[in-house]
């Protein structure tokens, strides 16, 4: 046994000797690890294998450590763990499990160990929305699943991962003290998580990454107002208050390239601009709302961007 290397694994130097993006670490509990993350569904899960095999391989060359993926995203973990062969680099490998009730959940992150050929870093919690805290606290739910799964070795750390609800998230982490890491949505267009989530986070040394940076690039406008990048997007998710990392779902190997240069020697954007983005993308918010089809049918949409005392902040 190398206890050197798992020394430095661990505490996420091995990830920053083998990459030159800027690294950064998961709260208090997780190691430090590149800022730009490749996410397993676009190319990795629609793709075809080839086409998939391009992307991770350019993230992989570009310094990319952070691996997401999960079991609802159909042949992104088969892929995966028939890649990860082929990389001599340590991975920090994250997945997830849409399921509530704690023997369905270690069922799936059981399936994901199989599948990908390695014990996952980090096992998620997926989706959490709206109402669904004290399913998921209450004996038998899925926080009892995700707690036994770690202690059984199937998963060095336990998520949280949301799209849409910030107030169930707070009270999942207001009741338990083992969540490691979370991932939510961040965007000029959906700023909802920054207010109170993840500055509770930050207090408790929750690490952070977010998600939908570009929402599947519906966010990316180049001839209108708002984000008219990738780079723009990527930067704002970035440059948040209390943000670790971002993951990224990319379709092309040349999109790599584009948000690795964002991510050496990054350069975090002023709020000015960040506030011009999210005013400018407040016309079409609403139609970015797409990952959830129950925010559509709530009598009165969520206000998606933050309040006026968030930018004073």
């Amino acid at each position: 046994m190398d206890c050197a290397r798992i020394a430095k694994k661990l505490c996420g130097q091995v990830y920053a000797d083998t990459s030159d993006l800027d690294v950064r670490q998961l709260g208090s509990r997780g190691p430090a690890v590149p800022i730009f993350c490749l996410g397993g569904q676009a190319a990795i899960e629609n793709g075809t294998e080839a086409q998939a095999r391009s992307v991770f391989k350019a993230a992989i060359d570009a310094g990319v450590r952070y691996i997401d993926t999960a079991n609802i995203y159909g042949p992104s973990q088969e892929r995966l763990g028939k890649f990860f062969v082929d990389v001599d680099e340590d991975l920090f490998v994250a997945t997830k499990s849409a399921e509530r009730t704690k023997s369905n959940f270690l069922m799936e992150i059981e399936t994901s160990v199989e599948v990908l050929g390695r014990i996952p870093d980090v096992a998620h919690i997926h989706s959490v929305t709206k109402g669904e805290a004290s399913q998921i606290v209450q004996p038998g739910g899925a926080l009892e699943g995700a707690l036994q799964a770690k202690a059984e070795g199937l998963c060095h750390h336990i998520g949280l991962t949301s799209h849409d609800s910030p107030d169930d998230m707070c009270q999942i982490i207001r009741r338990c003290d083992d969540i490691d890491i979370v991932m939510v949505a961040l965007n000029p267009a959906d700023t909802r998580f920054a207010e109170e989530l993840i500055p509770l986070c930050n207090e408790r040394g929750i690490g952070v990454v977010a998600m939908k940076v570009m929402a599947r690039g519906l966010l990316v406008r180049p001839t209108g107002p708002g984000v008219k990048t990738a780079s723009e997007a990527m930067r704002f998710a970035l440059s948040c208050p209390g943000v670790d990392a971002a993951v990224v779902g990319i379709s092309y190997p040349e999109e790599v390239k584009e948000l690795a240069e964002v991510c050496e020697d990054f350069e975090p954007m002023e709020w000015p601009e960040a506030r011009d983005l999210v005013q400018g993308t407040a016309p079409y918010a609403q139609e970015l709302m797409f990952y959830r089809s129950e925010i559509r049918d709530w009598e009165t949409p969520p206000d998606m961007r933050p309040s006026p005392d968030w930018y004073a902040e």
